[in-house]
């Protein structure tokens, strides 16, 4: 199974140094970026950062193809609140039927709106604890981390 990423995803769990829970959770996935989602990473780590190159180790990049990218100019017009990263994703995830992860609560909507099965970190989280990859205590560990390394607020996950 391919999975789309987007780059608030996979750069929270790179600073945790936790892209191995995604293996973890969907063993046979291959993490995949898009071009876009590339050229974002490649900012951070051009201003010094040093978590993009676990993320590179860690995804396979694609692109947009010719249908995609047809249907990426008529997305673009009217998907304005989005990042152009988010867009190729939801994208290729909706053309070729992959899930995407997203943290951002707007792509997440528009994705599901746009029929592509859509993830965030608290939907990871309590699905890491749900196959019984980890623990509740080491969930809280991880959310604690999180909120630590990458400055967000997790909410409760356990009552959704």
């Amino acid at each position: 199974m391919n999975i789309l990423c987007d780059t608030d995803v996979l750069s929270c769990f790179a600073k945790i140094k936790g892209l191995q829970l995604l293996k973890q959770l969907l063993p046979n996935a291959v993490f995949l970026i898009s071009t876009v989602v590339y050229e974002e990473l490649m900012r951070c780590k051009d201003a010094g950062f040093s978590f993009p190159d676990r993320i590179f180790e860690f995804t396979d990049v694609t692109q947009l193809n010719e249908g995609e990218l047809e249907e990426y100019k008529l997305i673009l017009a009217r998907a304005r609140h989005l990042g152009h990263g988010e867009i190729h994703s939801i994208i290729i995830a909706r053309f070729r039927r992959y899930p995407f992860l997203t943290n951002d609560k707007i792509a997440k909507k528009f994705a599901k709106e746009y029929g592509v099965e859509a993830w965030d970190i608290p939907d990871i989280l309590k699905a890491l604890w749900a196959k019984g990859v980890k623990s509740k205590e080491e969930i809280k560990r991880i959310i604690s981390e999180m909120e630590r390394k990458d400055r967000m607020v997790i909410q409760d996950i356990w009552s959704k």
